[in-house]
């Protein structure tokens, strides 16, 4: 068994082999991969089970309900700090990526990044770790894996969601939404929280704030861009986003630059 933490301006994730079944509580912080390495896994989460083998993956994502794995093998846990994820993930999936590649070798570039990820564990630079990293983050967001709502299946909430994903630049609020589908405000905040376990008004800021951070680093600045998205102050702006990316627009946009300029 081995374990390895990385962290930095960078990244920030951790590493490490499972041998022994484990309960595991999902947080909002993190996006943890696990991969099958020998064996046969049971993964049991909301009352229903999976059988994973070896050389398959599957993703906890924040907000996930507990998850219960039986594991007679071995499992490599990547656990991936939610701001390190976010970021990459919007910095380079426009720019390094293809999307006309399918889900197949999506599948199979991500089993490639994470078994590279396993083989430079002793890269005592950890250069070329946090390369196979991004990558893998990359794909993962490529592949639609991370897609919180990927499994949901009521109606009101697929709509909800669309309705989100179509307005996230107006002053959305959960008692709009819900006068909008004419439904009561407290219904659709349980509903949206049992459904996707994440409250609605956190969902909202999150899709609010990825867009936000994507026109940053298509524009090239972050003037103004406050006043198109429905903040009532450049003050909220900067909390939420500074709440989500853990640094100022001003610090997301040289950060993105810097990236940039040593590629």
């Amino acid at each position: 068994m081995y374990h390895r933490r990385v962290k930095g301006r960078v990244m920030d994730y951790k590493q490490r082999i499972l041998s022994d079944n484990v309960n595991i509580q999902s947080s909002f912080e993190h996006i943890v991969i696990y991969y099958i390495l020998s064996g046969e896994v049971r993964v049991s989460k909301n009352h229903t089970a999976k059988i994973f083998q070896s050389n398959e993956f599957f993703l906890v994502k924040p907000f996930s309900p507990p998850i219960i794995i039986n594991n007679d093998g071995e499992i490599l846990e990547l656990t991936i700090n939610k701001r390190s994820f976010n970021r990459f993930s919007l910095l380079n999936s426009n720019q390094t990526y293809t999307k006309e590649l399918d889900l197949d070798d999506i599948e199979m570039a991500i089993k490639h990044e994470i078994t590279s990820i396993i083989h430079s564990k002793n890269d005592t630079t950890r250069f070329h770790s946090d390369l196979h990293m991004i990558r893998l983050i990359n794909y993962i967001h490529l592949g639609g894996y991370n897609n919180n709502y990927s499994n949901v299946t009521n109606p009101l909430i697929i709509n909800v969601l669309n309705y989100i994903n179509e307005n996230y630049k107006s002053p959305l609020t959960v008692s709009k939404i819900a006068e909008h589908f004419y439904v009561n405000t407290s219904y659709l905040s349980r509903l949206f929280s049992e459904t996707l376990n994440i409250p609605l008004l956190k969902y909202i800021r999150k899709i609010k704030m990825y867009n936000v951070a994507s026109d940053i680093i298509t524009l090239g600045l972050d003037q103004d861009i406050w006043k198109t998205y429905g903040f009532k102050s450049y003050e909220s702006y900067l909390k939420n986003f500074k709440k989500t990316f853990d640094m100022t627009p001003s610090e997301f946009l040289k950060d993105h630059l810097s990236n940039n300029i040593r590629k």
